[in-house]
């Protein structure tokens, strides 16, 4: 066992939910940021994203309807999906993250 406690985030995510009532919360991760044109800084998750969710991957969106029970549980969609242009010409996709 690693000491990790995978439901930490879950529990996060519950006690905000409860504050949030019959409100919905779109919170998006954090973007791959490009330095002078042609290169990328290294990822750094949105700290208020991460700490709900615990997903490390750039241009994600984490979709909280405490109003759904039935969506409670994240599930990381491959569609539908966005695609975008980065400066640099490759395609990424978006994805999103209903909890």
């Amino acid at each position: 066992m690693n000491g990790f406690d995978s439901g930490i985030h879950a529990r996060r995510r519950a006690l905000f939910m409860e504050q949030l009532g019959a409100a919905a919360a779109v919170i998006p991760a954090a973007a791959l940021a490009t330095h002078h044109a042609d290169c990328e800084w290294p990822f750094r998750q949105d700290s208020d994203f991460f700490y709900l969710t615990g997903f490390d991957e750039p241009d994600a969106v984490a979709l909280l309807l405490p109003h759904r029970p039935e969506a409670s549980t994240p599930e990381q969609r491959a569609e539908p999906s966005s695609t975008t242009k980065t400066s640099s010409n490759s395609t990424r996709r978006s994805e999103l993250i209903a909890v």
